[in-house]
């Protein structure tokens, strides 16, 4: 919440802060999960769940003729369009900037970096550096958009919005469920 991040958040000082630490965040979370998906999980043939994993998923098996971003975007899109109802409207914001900059991230590496993947040398067995460095940085992202009261999309916004109606305890327990 915004109180973890500045004691000061209800002075002017504290709500500048507090909007220049989400776009810092913000802008991290989003790079982080681009990066992750296509570098490092896309090329090692396995997936992450939500909706970037579903993203993954049409990309390869279309053989890459239909765009992670398009697809992330497309099925974040109706999620945040609820979270702004159901949610709070500075969750909505924070996650439709995520979920816009992940896109943009994402167009980026497609468009100028076509091969920019990361495959560790060793064969098979390598994959597990490969997962190990995509679970980081996606736990780091999820992290730091949850951090600033936003989300990185697709099911952390479902998470929200189930934790917010049934009063559930742990968002991650629902996030792993979904």
């Amino acid at each position: 919440t915004r109180e973890n991040i500045d004691p000061n958040a209800g002075t002017t000082k504290g709500i500048v802060t507090y909007w220049v630490k989400a776009f810092i965040f913000t802008i991290l979370s989003s790079l982080l999960i681009a990066f992750s998906a296509y570098s490092l999980i896309t090329p090692n043939n396995f997936t992450i769940g939500g909706a970037s994993g579903i993203a993954i998923l049409l990309n390869v098996v279309s053989d890459g003729r239909i765009p992670q971003s398009i697809v992330l975007f497309g099925l974040n899109f109706p999620l945040v369009v609820l979270s702004f109802f159901f949610v709070k409207k500075r969750f909505a914001i924070l996650s439709t900037a995520n979920i816009g900059l992940q896109t943009f991230w994402l167009f980026l590496l497609e468009q100028l970096f076509p091969n920019f993947y990361i495959v560790f040398p060793g064969g098979e067995a390598s994959k597990l550096f490969a997962a190990l460095a995509a679970g980081i940085c996606i736990g780091t992202a999820t992290a730091l958009a949850f951090k600033v009261g936003g989300s990185t999309g697709g099911a952390d916004i479902l998470a929200v919005m189930i934790q917010k109606k049934i009063a559930a305890g742990s968002i991650a327990w629902i996030i792993f469920s979904i």
